[in-house]
């Protein structure tokens, strides 16, 4: 009888493992300590216990505590940029489709607000560190997939005019972050507001580009029920 002798590639998916328990932990206790302490009270030190692991450990992981709020802030961009490229596009409207993109962003913000709203006040987002690095990559794949909407929008002519895809896409991305801005530092955060705020622009940048009433049509409930209007008091 034969006797199986282990691969490499198996004591590496263990190595795997235990690394991204580490990392697990180490998420799981940084946002517990910026949550109860705050930022700037919050120590690598008390992060690096509450995770039991080594100091040194921590920082194989994270060059820094400004890191670790980074890499939280960078997970909730994660999720939303999976969930804006889920979305099935070709069934929507190009107004639709962006507008889903909006709401996996919001959506993603509102999941973990209080690290959304953090980021937004300690990140500068254009550092050349490796999350640094991520943010760019993330912010570029959403990007990518506003350039692509628009650019398909304009090839099969439901965008009639000529214009810069990249620029355009841009603005869509700038309109979209600027509402997140707004949202994340109301007191009493409103993603409806939010969405109609952001659709207008949105319909606007379209109605530019030569967009006719079924391109900028808004049917798909996930989104409709976002944007009607709140009645005035006593109507």
């Amino acid at each position: 009888m034969s006797t199986v002798i282990p691969m490499k590639h198996e004591q590496l998916s263990r190595t795997e493992i235990g690394k991204r328990d580490k990392l697990r932990r180490i998420r799981e206790a940084s946002r517990a300590l910026f949550l109860s302490r705050g930022y700037e009270e919050a120590t690598i030190r008390e992060i690096a216990r509450l995770a039991e692991v080594a100091q040194g450990t921590l920082f194989l992981y994270a060059a820094s505590k400004r890191d670790l709020l980074f890499m939280l802030y960078n997970d909730i961009i994660e999720a939303a940029a999976a969930e804006s490229l889920a979305v099935p596009h070709a069934e929507l409207s190009l107004a639709e489709a962006l507008m889903h993109i909006v709401l996996a962003n919001v959506q993603a913000y509102t999941a973990d607000i209080a690290i959304a709203r953090l980021g937004l006040v300690n990140l500068n987002l254009y550092d050349d560190s490796d999350q640094a690095s991520r943010f760019v990559a993330l912010h570029g794949t959403v990007t990518d997939l506003v350039a692509r909407l628009l650019r398909e929008g304009r090839q099969d002519g439901r965008l009639s005019a000529d214009f810069d895809v990249e620029l355009i896409a841009g603005m869509v991305i700038s309109v979209m972050v600027e509402g997140l801005k707004t949202y994340l530092r109301a007191d009493l955060p409103d993603i409806a507001r939010m969405m109609r705020d952001t659709h207008g622009q949105i319909a606007v940048i379209l109605r530019g580009l030569g967009a006719g009433p079924e391109t900028l049509v808004i049917r798909d409930q996930r989104i409709a029920g976002w944007l009607v209007s709140p009645r005035p008091e006593g109507a």
